[in-house]
């Protein structure tokens, strides 16, 4: 059903980077299975909230990509956080710290065949460099229309069937994409994006549902602690662990490496010879996280 909008997609490799080249990723298929227009809060408070933290400017409507969900981290692991708006968030986003570029985005409906990326909000490998992806890529379908409102500028028009704006998701039409688009992966030669993410560290910004990002006043300031995590160090030796005396105070373990909601204050310390302390410019301090395991101080 879309196949043919796409056929002037180069089908081999392609590379993903954040704005400024710090994180590069491979993805194995350079054909996107679908790629559309979003009008939804929800896209666009996530990339109002990048913005404001100096990621790239906001498009008007976003464009989404759809992608075979298979990658291969070349270099830039490090800076990537997995981001959530709210703690029963269910679309999981990737951001680049270095820049606040949004990367790999998932959601159960992609049932873990395939990811979304914002074209605006990342750089994707041209099919060809003297045309735009635009062109290469259209998008099919814009969706969420009734999310729109006239304070973030004016609507551009479609470019596609006008049939196919629609004031909400899910047409009837999409069911038949999801027939045709393969429910499994063919020949995969990376990774998925969810090994990947069990092991980057995650944020939950906690921003209220609907509201728009315009500064920074605007994100809870738990987010900053986040984002410092690896500044202010001081030594603070680890004498034991599990349920014993952790430099005065009492320890348990994380069974994942994740900053939970922002309204809550915690502590953390790894399992080391010694364990840095950290100290945020604002509020209480983290202690660090790395490969070795992540504790919560109680």
């Amino acid at each position: 059903m879309f196949d043919k909008i796409y056929d002037n997609c180069d089908p081999t490799e392609k590379e993903i980077s954040c704005q400024c080249g710090e994180v590069l990723i491979k993805m194995s298929h350079g054909r996107p299975r679908r790629v559309m227009e979003c009008c939804c809060v929800d896209c666009y408070q996530h990339l109002e909230w990048a913005s404001v933290m100096g990621g790239p400017k906001v498009p008007i409507v976003p464009t989404l990509s759809y992608w075979d969900n298979d990658i291969d981290v070349v270099r830039g692991e490090e800076h990537l956080r997995v981001v959530l708006l709210r703690e029963d968030g269910r679309s999981i986003r990737t951001t680049a710290t270095c820049c606040f570029s949004t990367l790999m985005v998932d959601h159960p409906e992609y049932s873990g065949v395939m990811f979304m990326l914002f074209e605006e909000a990342c750089r994707i490998q041209d099919d060809d460099p003297d045309v735009p992806p635009t062109k290469t890529r259209p998008a099919e379908s814009r969706i969420y229309f009734k999310d729109f409102d006239t304070s973030r500028g004016k609507l551009p028009e479609f470019g596609g069937d006008p049939s196919r704006v629609h004031q909400t998701c899910c047409p009837k039409y999409i069911n038949g994409w999801n027939s045709k688009s393969s429910p499994t992966l063919e020949n995969p030669s990376g990774e998925k994006i969810q090994s990947l993410f069990e092991r980057i560290p995650q944020m939950i910004l906690g921003l209220e549902e609907g509201k728009r990002i315009l500064s920074r006043s605007d994100c809870p300031v738990g987010f900053e602690k986040a984002k410092t995590n690896r500044s202010y160090f001081a030594s603070a030796t680890v004498t034991s662990v599990g349920s014993q005396s952790c430099s005065g105070q009492r320890c348990r373990p994380l069974t994942l490496p994740v900053f939970l909601t922002v309204s809550s204050f915690y502590q953390f310390c790894t399992i080391s010879e010694s364990c840095k302390f950290v100290k945020p410019p604002l509020g209480p301090p983290f202690f660090s996280i790395t490969s070795q395991g992540i504790w919560k101080v109680q």
